[in-house]
């Protein structure tokens, strides 16, 4: 076999990584749909959550990078079927409160039950080693690539 220079060394390793993140985001979406709704939506709920289950709108939209606009039309449909409510805030009217709903809460608490499991598989026979040296590459990437956005 034909050794690798580096740029092809690169591109397979990215081509890995890529392919690692549609695997892993394919079980997420089955597992969405179990649930009844999108991936998307799933995703805006386990951020709520994670955001402590009551947070601004417009806090909600900065956090997941989206426009206020598209962050709207999610919890619209999160709201009608009964995940989220949103509720004026006290100090402005025009701004809501996103929180979650008991059924919010119980989607998030399934969610992390199964998103365990999932993590759990992709890391199987991993040391503890391992996992730090692969934690410290990914820390290291994401620092390259943030050095372009400042």
């Amino acid at each position: 076999m034909q050794e690798l220079d580096r740029e092809q060394r690169i591109r397979q390793v990215c081509r890995m990584f890529i392919h690692t993140d549609r695997l892993h985001r394919k079980q997420v979406e089955r597992f969405a749909d179990t649930l009844g709704i999108h991936r998307s939506q799933h995703f805006v709920l386990m951020r709520t959550a994670h955001m402590g289950g009551s947070v601004p709108q417009k806090t909600l939209a900065a956090e997941l990078e989206i426009s206020p606009a598209a962050l709207a039309v999610t919890l619209k449909k999160l709201q009608g079927g009964g995940f989220i409510e949103k509720v004026p805030t006290e100090d402005d009217q025009r701004e809501n409160t996103v929180s979650l709903t008991e059924k919010g809460k119980e989607i998030i608490r399934v969610s992390e039950q199964k998103f365990s499991g999932i993590d759990a598989k992709m890391m199987d026979g991993f040391s503890d080693g391992e996992l730090l040296t692969l934690l410290g590459f990914l820390e290291r990437m994401q620092n390259n690539l943030k050095k372009d956005e400042t």
